[in-house]
């Protein structure tokens, strides 16, 4: 807090509260602890961040951060995270609204689209519209960095998934599970130990 004391705008003494905040909450959930008080934390020094900084777009991303990770523990524990899912895409789009470019924070927002589309198939309905957002940006994100291994990895996921909603269906889930095997193995040879 002595930081804030001095200079109570200083971004970068905020960012660094904030991310402390949200790894303590995911440090939390990972115990089984409750990381909400610390996620809160974590978005408001965001927030504050955001009010004083708008164009700060570590902040957006961060924050959006916070809310995937909220939306996958409730979807881990049965209960409804889409609000979750939707609240962070639309922080990574305001970052990506600052920074087309930004290959971290078009991921996160993939994998935002990935896990609401896991929710939804899990529980029968159709994820669609949230496979086709994540496909669009696990590729985009290749196209920018051809050597992305989280990309691919998250790719790879996403095919395996749809080769489970094709079996689900009847139809051949074949050629999702070859194209998820693909980028699998790219996985590991590029980056055997470390896919992020």
């Amino acid at each position: 807090d002595a930081a804030l004391a001095i200079d109570a705008g200083n971004p970068e003494a905020r960012l660094w509260r904030g991310i402390a905040h949200a790894n303590w909450g995911a440090c939390a959930a990972r115990r089984g602890a409750d990381p909400e008080p610390s996620w809160a934390a974590a978005l408001a020094e965001f927030e504050e961040l955001r009010k004083r900084a708008p164009g700060h777009v570590e902040a957006w991303w961060r924050a959006g951060a916070v809310r995937a990770d909220a939306g996958r523990r409730r979807a881990s524990r049965g209960e409804d995270p889409q609000a979750f899912f939707a609240a962070a895409i639309a922080e990574f789009d305001r970052a990506l609204e600052l920074v087309p470019s930004a290959t971290a924070v078009r991921l996160a927002r993939g994998n935002a689209h990935l896990d609401a589309g896991v929710h939804l198939q899990d529980r029968g309905q159709d994820p669609e519209r949230p496979y086709a957002a994540a496909m669009a940006e696990f590729e985009e994100v290749l196209r920018l960095e051809p050597q992305s291994a989280g990309a691919r990895l998250s790719r790879g996921i996403l095919r395996y998934n749809l080769g489970n909603r094709a079996s689900a269906t009847g139809a051949d889930p074949g050629a999702h599970y070859a194209a998820a095997l693909i980028d699998l193995d790219q996985v590991i040879r590029v980056a055997p130990a470390d896919p992020s």
